[in-house]
């Protein structure tokens, strides 16, 4: 989205990425449920909703003062960078 110049490419992006994270976000839960101690998986449980939330939150108040620093164009490569290193991180070291 950050080298899109038309709406095209953006909405492309969109879709896809909605249609990425529908995916991710229930693998992730999958993944969740089947790895936490079954007699403590309500604890697990919310301790994963309250940091899913803060880093909701903190995303939403932080990327708009990162993108007025660096620019939208180059805020948005720079998301999507560490958004694929958090993905390896996560794919090799589970």
């Amino acid at each position: 989205m950050g080298l899109s110049q038309g709406i095209e490419l953006f909405l492309a992006a969109c879709i896809l990425g909605g249609f990425a994270w529908a995916l991710v976000n229930g693998a992730l839960g999958n993944y969740l449920l089947e790895n936490v101690p079954a007699d403590n998986r309500p604890a697990y449980l919310a301790w994963y909703n309250l940091a899913l939330n803060a880093a909701i939150l903190l995303g939403s108040l932080a990327r708009p003062l990162l993108a007025g620093q660096i620019g939208l164009s180059a805020a948005l490569v720079l998301y999507g960078l560490s958004r694929l290193a958090v993905g390896v991180a996560l794919w090799r070291w589970g």
